[in-house]
């Protein structure tokens, strides 16, 4: 495939239904553009250091709701929840 084409069809107008509820066009404008890359690595670095990011967003959410069930004495919730926030640290 030309990567010209490539390029634009990951640029897209972002318009499906899938698109559109992952807001795929804004997260994907996270990254730099394939031109600007100062090297073939650095989209892997940004992509694996954001996906980092939003997994630690999610654990923090979860640690939320671990300490709304510790003090609703909810022992099951609390252990089901803390072993998401391991699972997803591994």
């Amino acid at each position: 495939m030309n990567r010209e084409q490539f390029y634009a069809i990951m640029g897209g107008e972002g318009t499906l239904d899938y698109e559109l509820y992952l807001n795929t066009k804004s997260l994907l404008s996270c990254q730099t553009k394939f031109a600007e890359l100062c090297n073939a690595d650095e989209l892997q670095f940004q992509v694996v250091h954001q996906v980092e990011e939003l997994w630690m967003k999610l654990m923090a959410y979860t640690l939320l709701d671990i300490d709304d069930y510790l003090q609703q004495e909810n022992t099951n919730r609390v252990m089901t929840f803390s072993g998401a926030c391991i699972r997803c640290n591994v």
